[in-house]
């Protein structure tokens, strides 16, 4: 059976490609003389919004990473030498990001599936007392699970017609799927200055391609795919809940004075149908609705919810002059037979297209529309980084003390409006129309706090974008104007407007440097030929610097954000001891240890 598209999605039947069903999953349904007819085959679907979409994911089998490098000593006296390279390098994925691909491919599997049995026999008592029964329970669950054998799988795509965050939690892979690779550059001189010391300068450049971005591929909640009927139900719906009949304006109005905000409207699917808030962020016919009676904004292909798919499109770039010093002296200062000393210092920068800037774990687009649109400094950005340590021992088999700091230039942070995941959100603070909420402030891309805009100027930006949006419809509000629905002035009276951003409290503070100083000190000690007893002591934050985090980059008006944090409130973002083990920053701890070598 074919199946055709509703024309009140704004789109021709040439912009759309057909789709063919062998399976049905839920009961086929006509509207406006037009079939539907979900599929519950995932090639099916996934085929329904972009050609060959559904395909099998390409398999990296066929990469090859080659690699040459050149060293030249232009002077011939072995002090000074020249060296360069290039190369290409491939990551390895991180699993997890496999675990979210497979369980909405199959149609029978029990994947995450569990159950968990805690009979009275079992729990509340002591383990070794219950210990058979424990294997018992677990031997039969085990059999019954057998037994039973692969069930229906609830994840899978024909079961449930959506992927992504706000209905199922997980994300498809693109079948144009590319492995993650860097292409690593550098060109450096090294120079021996004296015996000993060693001095080098290094030009690095690495691109960074193909990791992974999501992208919803239906565009879920795109202004651009406004169902006008759904719209219409949507409003009568709302209206007669406030004792308003019909869609007119007058209506409208009547529901305004009895209290109607655009949530309520957004209840009953005004909305885009990925909104956690409707029928939980699920498609129309999952719930046995019509797409002419589900969202308002369901996307390319209304039979569907959100379709999340991981695209290998991601690209980053560091750049960076990174310069050391190295020094080996034999006979320091009396007493001192043997000691090393470095110091390094890098200029960089470090810009990529991922939220947040982990490029590992499943980014996201945060415009679908243009999904590397906010490329900018990354989370892991540091203009500066200066570094150095030694060693450096007491005696001929005195003590040895060892010593290392850092003292690095603020990260950077993005500047995004707060997503409350609030009914109707895509009329608050979907600024570019694209469905994804809580965008980057107008004019900005990633990474601009910290690299330009601090805690001096941020209410500067803040009062420019709010005297620009602030108040101002969204592009799903606009869409809802364009086809003769709302007027602007109803829109503002139900709320649906940009949000007005909240300006930083006086005092915020701006991204801050990290410092850390650590020492160590330990004693080698020879028990004849064989054994080696080396007590130590280390200290970790010497001088016990107080360490932040870089502010959240939500501009939520909260303490660790960045239009909420001064005073006291800077004491959240305080590194603090985390597991007990050292972490960078943390306040002054000691770690004392014995190691015995043989």
């Amino acid at each position: 059976m074919g199946l055709r598209y509703s024309r009140d999605t704004g789109r021709s039947d040439a912009d759309l490609p057909p789709m063919t069903c062998d399976q049905i999953n839920v009961a086929n349904f006509t509207v406006g003389g037009v079939a539907y007819v979900p599929c519950s085959g995932s090639a099916l679907i996934l085929d329904s919004l972009a050609p060959d979409l559904g395909a099998r994911v390409r398999q990296p089998n066929t990469n090859f990473g080659p690699q040459v490098g050149f060293a030249y000593d232009p002077t011939g006296s072995g002090k000074t030498v020249i060296r360069g390279g290039v190369g290409l390098y491939f990551e390895n994925g991180v699993f997890n990001n496999i675990l979210f691909d497979r369980p909405a491919r199959l149609p029978e599997g029990l994947f995450w599936g569990s159950s968990s049995s805690c009979p009275p026999s079992i729990c509340g008592h002591r383990v070794g007392d219950v210990l058979s029964a424990a294997i018992a329970s677990q031997a039969a669950y085990q059999a019954a699970a057998k037994a039973g054998g692969p069930a229906v799988n609830g994840s899978f795509l024909g079961e449930v017609l959506s992927e992504g965050n706000n209905s199922t939690g997980q994300g498809l892979f693109n079948p144009k799927f590319r492995t993650p690779r860097s292409i690593q550059m550098n060109l450096g001189i090294q120079r021996e200055l004296k015996p000993g010391v060693v001095l080098s300068a290094d030009f690095i450049r690495n691109v960074g391609e193909h990791y992974l971005i999501g992208v919803d591929m239906n565009h879920s909640g795109d202004a651009r795919f406004l169902n006008k009927t759904a719209a219409l139900n949507a409003i009568t719906a709302t209206n007669a809940g406030f004792g308003c009949a019909g869609t007119s304006a007058a209506a409208i109005n009547c529901a305004i004075a009895a209290g109607a905000t655009i949530g309520d409207f957004a209840g009953n699917g005004l909305t885009a149908s990925n909104d956690p808030n409707f029928l939980s962020g699920t498609p129309a016919a999952l719930n046995g609705l019509t797409p002419d009676t589900g969202a308002a904004f369901p996307g390319i292909n209304p039979l569907f919810g959100e379709m999340l798919m991981e695209n290998s499109i991601g690209r980053s770039t560091y750049t960076g002059l990174q310069t050391k010093v190295t020094a080996r002296k034999e006979n320091l200062l009396p007493g001192i037979p043997h000691s090393n000393w470095t110091a390094a210092v890098a200029i960089s920068r470090f810009n990529t297209t991922a939220f947040g800037g982990d490029q590992d774990f499943l980014p996201y687009a945060w415009d679908v529309n243009l999904p590397t649109r906010y490329y900018g400094p990354g989370a892991l950005d540091r203009t500066f980084q200066l570094s150095f340590g030694g060693y450096f021992q007491i005696g001929r088999r005195g003590p040895a003390i060892s010593l290392g700091a850092h003292f690095n230039s603020p990260r950077a942070s993005d500047l995004y409006m707060e997503n409350q995941t609030r009914p109707g959100e895509i009329f608050l603070t979907d600024t570019t129309g694209d469905g994804e909420n809580g965008d980057p402030i107008a004019g900005f891309k990633l990474g601009q706090f910290g690299r330009g805009v601090d805690g001096g100027n941020i209410n500067n930006v803040i009062n420019a974008f709010n005297a620009a949006n602030a108040g101002k419809l969204t592009p799903a509000g606009q869409a809802l104007v364009n086809a003769g629905l709302f007027t602007p002035a109803q829109l503002a009276s139900l709320g649906a407007v940009i949000d007005t951003v909240p300006l930083a409290p006086a005092g915020q503070i701006s991204n801050p440097w990290f410092k850390g100083f650590d020492t160590k000190l330990s004693w080698p000690i020879k028990l004849g030929e064989r054994f080696t007893l080396e007590p130590s002591v280390g200290a970790f934050n010497v001088f016990n610097f107080a360490n932040f985090a870089r502010n959240s980059g939500n501009l939520s008006g909260s303490a660790g954000s960045p239009n909420g944090t001064a005073g006291l409130d800077k004491e959240t973002l305080r590194i603090g001891l985390g597991t007990g083990l050292n972490t960078a920053g943390a306040p002054r701890q000691l770690e004392f240890g014995l190691k015995l070598t043989f």
